[in-house]
């Protein structure tokens, strides 16, 4: 379970459901509020195992604890089976995109241990596994080797897979690093119908977050984006490597 600030609490998801007026629901359908998309989306919630909600007092009211706020939806900190997890929820005012799809992408990469578990999705709501970690951006200051190392071949398993994220040139949120290794999360601009572009995407954020030139690198980026195969990756990996160690 994630160290949580004091005052912030589970409540039972029925409690919600029942007792709105002391519930601030606004997160479910931000940014209009929407009292019966709300209870839609609460009974949605029960309907995928969840049982309880984080929330925090705050105006007279106990709002949800928002992990996060993206372009297409809110992810709120909630329980299921006794474990944590987060709950995406479609923003009200987000483009028609396709939350189906991103559910079952998410799927595909979790089963391929890149992205967290999903634990059920429809067109407004996708429940995943909480990752208790540290986004990349500023993981970026203390990332050891062996960590770096990790990152690429998530990205290397999600290009051999076909599986492009689309989001990783800039991965400063995309990327959650833990105690048990990187995980890739927010998979809504994921694809499989274009060409994979994983590895030399997190190449490029890598190199210049960490303050590098990729003069040296761009011959083995050129033949691995040219013939991604084990053999060209692996040499990449190790340019990759050598150079971040030279640096250190």
């Amino acid at each position: 379970m994630p160290q949580l600030p004091e005052g912030i609490q589970a409540v039972k998801l029925e409690a919600l459901r029942d007792y709105t007026q002391v519930f601030d629901l606004g997160a479910f359908t931000y940014p209009r509020p929407s009292l019966d998309a709300s209870l839609r989306r609460l009974e949605t919630l029960l309907q995928m195992g969840v049982t309880e909600i984080f929330v925090e007092p705050l105006d007279g009211y106990l709002r949800p604890v928002v992990l996060g706020k993206g372009f297409r939806g809110v992810v709120i900190l909630c329980t299921a089976g006794g474990k944590p997890v987060a709950a995406k929820l479609k923003r009200a005012d987000a483009p028609p995109k396709d939350f189906v799809r991103e559910g079952e992408l998410g799927c595909i990469a979790a089963g391929l241990e890149v992205g967290p578990e999903i634990l059920g999705f429809n067109e407004e709501v996708i429940v995943m596994g909480y990752v208790d970690g540290v986004h990349l951006e500023k993981a970026c200051r203390f990332l050891e080797t062996s960590t770096v190392a990790e990152i690429l071949d998530k990205c290397y398993i999600l290009d051999r897979n076909g599986l492009d994220h689309g989001q990783l040139s800039d991965a400063s949120h995309h990327v959650i690093v833990t105690s048990e290794g990187p995980v890739l999360i927010d998979f809504g601009n994921a694809s499989m119908r274009r060409r994979p572009r994983n590895v030399s995407s997190i190449t490029s954020y890598l190199i210049n977050r960490i303050g590098r030139t990729h003069e040296m690198l761009r011959p083995y980026l050129r033949r691995y984006i040219s013939e991604p195969n084990p053999s060209t990756y692996t040499v990449l990996k190790q340019k990759i490597l050598e150079l971040l160690v030279k640096g250190s």
